[in-house]
């Protein structure tokens, strides 16, 4: 039978509780103390329940080099950040700027509880476990709407969000859904202050923890494969020679009503777009399946401790889990400035072709000038072709320098 004492202060009305004497030149403090000192009245030995000073140590070493990492690589991509937030207005840059700072505060927030208080009262070993699913979900969120974003560029990058239904189904499908199974974390938390050993434990019944993995792991891949499918038209896992046959095939043309000019890019341009794709493409399926190893590592502890797991150790994973999931987004957006530049040209050439087609008549030339000036970058000179032989030399030259003028 385990016997539990106010520390340090004792009340005078309350004689069964046992009184400790303090060590010699010792003084009694008259600051409040929440904790408890547990007894065990067969072999006399008491304790202060809180984490021990190795599980503090541990943590201290993980959470202090996530910090540092997670500050170096902010201060790194600051200025590139600014810049795409403020003149583009990048949302993919947004989102990464914020899981940067909502990781670092996340780091903040557990190490006063666990480094600082040691989770050594039922409150704080609560507000632990309310902490973690907080940030924690947070930043699921965050990076379902990196992986939308991603997928929005490639569909339809000059679509206004609140008029892509394939965007407003995909928020709906994390907010209600995610965030639904999220929920029922924060309202079945799991946090006991054992009396055994004295110390925190945290976590999730099962019956929310495997709905939450399940539903993590589910929307990861689905965002993953949606990206990967929309991509169709421009790459094929095996067969990524298809964007030079879909370059010459939808490469915008200059009509008129006796002729047709085709504007083509040279085959060193298209190697590197094609090359650029490809990268982000295998970026973009391992950076998925990366994200997923420390979410599934947590969860499957929450399984084998039944949903109660050592404080610290659950707060050191999500910490490597927050931290992890944002060096990943980091390293998908390193580059992507360029990748979201070819994705653009290729699916706007794929859109004005399929319009060209719908048309009737010839496009005027202003129409194309500004349809090429727009591509987001400029491709290397144009080879015209007169494939009918119909045009006199002087009219092929005008047009090579009206097009040519364009893309200056």
């Amino acid at each position: 039978m385990w016997v539990m004492l106010v520390a340090p202060s004792v009340s005078a009305a309350a004689p069964q509780l046992r009184r400790h004497a303090l060590p010699h030149g010792v003084k009694k403090s008259h600051t409040r103390d929440e904790r408890v000192v547990m007894t065990d009245p067969d072999t006399g030995r008491t304790f202060m329940p809180g984490e021990t000073t190795r599980a503090r140590t541990v943590y201290t070493g993980v959470a202090l080099f996530c910090a540092v990492v997670l500050a170096l690589l902010l201060g790194l991509r600051a200025k590139s950040l600014a810049r795409n937030i403020k003149k583009r207005n990048n949302l993919t840059s947004t989102i990464l700027l914020f899981l940067f700072s909502f990781a670092i505060c996340f780091i903040f927030a557990t190490a006063v509880v666990e480094s600082g208080q040691s989770l050594a009262s039922y409150n704080i070993c609560y507000s632990a476990i309310i902490i973690c699913l907080v940030f924690y979900t947070t930043n699921k969120l965050a990076i379902y709407m990196f992986l939308l974003e991603r997928a929005r560029i490639v569909r339809a990058p000059f679509m206004r969000r609140h008029r892509d239904w394939l965007w407003i189904s995909g928020m709906i499908i994390i907010c209600a859904g995610f965030g639904s199974v999220a929920i029922l974390g924060f309202v079945f938390p799991v946090a006991e202050l054992s009396q055994l050993d004295g110390r925190c434990r945290i976590g999730l019944p099962i019956k929310v923890a495997i709905p939450l993995m399940c539903f993590d792991i589910g929307l990861n891949f689905l965002l993953t494969g949606l990206f990967i499918w929309l991509l169709r038209p421009v790459l094929s896992l095996h067969r990524v020679n298809l964007i030079p046959g879909l370059l010459k095939k939808t490469a915008p043309r200059e009509r008129s009503a006796t002729s047709e000019v085709t504007l083509r890019y040279s085959h060193s341009h298209m190697h590197n777009l094609n090359h650029t794709i490809k990268v982000l493409l295998w970026k973009c399926i391992i950076g998925s399946t990366l994200i997923m190893l420390p979410t599934v590592g947590n969860m499957v502890t929450f399984y084998i401790m039944r949903g109660r797991e050592l404080g610290w150790i659950c707060l050191t994973i999500c910490t490597l889990d927050v931290s992890w999931g944002v060096l990943i987004i980091n390293w998908l957006t390193i580059g992507s400035a360029q990748a979201d530049r070819a994705l653009t040209t290729v699916m706007s050439q794929q859109t004005l072709s399929e319009s060209d087609s719908e048309r009737d008549g010839p496009v005027p030339a202003t129409i194309m000038q500004s349809r090429l000036s727009g591509l987001g970058q400029r491709p290397p000179p144009a080879k015209l072709q007169d494939e009918g032989g119909l045009l006199p030399f002087d009219s092929v030259s005008s047009i090579a320098k009206q097009i040519d003028g364009s893309l200056r």
